[in-house]
């Protein structure tokens, strides 16, 4: 497997969903007040037209760092999905990360989305690979920009592939493993415009269909299946 690297942002942790109360993200709030901030300056320095970019950046960073709180049902064998978007694949699979069969769903996410990521199970963050960049037949088309392994108490591994095309933009993850997460909890922040791929057991019950638009943490993708009966 590959090696952990540091690169996690370090004041983030298990708590984030317990202790945010606010509508913008709180690593992004700094860069929006900033925006903000800017735009009267600019508009008493250079008059209106030079206000304009300031005013679109603003805009832009409060639909990127939009992150409402939400309604989290409850499927303690459920595979929630971890961002707002659309199923756009779902096939046999072979997980590069665990070295195992297993069933893809592979999600995209829009332009104009909420981009933070929620953990798809409750259970242990067991690896993050945040260089994840690597020779992949699998993936000879996209490039992996992150990887997630999370594994719940009953040994049910869920792992998380982070696809893009930028090279200069990449996922954060806010745990640190081998701390836990509450399923639906938000974990880390991916790229606009991603492609997000969930790999889990290939006996698992798919609860979706392609081209079903899902919320992340609230729809759910598929069940763990723990009567050993062959899903289809």
């Amino acid at each position: 497997m590959c090696e952990i690297r540091s690169g996690i942002t370090p004041d983030l942790s298990a708590d984030y969903d317990m202790i945010r109360r606010r509508l913008f993200a709180r690593f992004g709030a700094p860069w929006i007040m900033l925006a903000v901030l800017l735009m009267p300056v600019m508009l008493m320095w250079q008059g209106a037209w030079a206000m304009l970019p300031f005013l679109l950046t603003t805009l832009l960073l409060m639909v990127y760092y939009y992150d409402p709180d939400r309604e989290l049902p409850s499927h303690p064998l459920g595979i929630m999905s971890p961002v707002d978007g659309t199923i756009i694949r779902m096939d046999f699979f072979h997980d590069p990360f665990l070295h195992r069969a297993a069933r893809r769903i592979r999600i995209r996410s829009g332009l104009i989305r909420v981009y933070h990521g929620r953990s798809p199970t409750e259970g242990k963050l067991m690896e993050y690979w945040p260089q994840a960049d690597r020779e992949n037949r699998q993936y000879a088309e996209r490039t992996i920009r992150a990887a997630w392994w999370i594994q719940t108490d009953e040994q049910d591994d869920v792992t998380m592939i982070v696809l893009g095309k930028l090279a200069w933009v990449r996922p954060q993850c806010h745990i640190r493993p081998g701390e836990r997460i509450g399923q639906g909890a938000r974990c880390g922040q991916f790229p606009a415009g991603s492609e997000i791929d969930i790999l889990i057991d290939e006996k698992s019950y798919l609860n979706v269909q392609q081209g079903q638009t899902v919320k992340a943490g609230v729809d759910t993708l598929a069940s763990f299946n723990h009567d050993n009966i062959e899903a289809t």
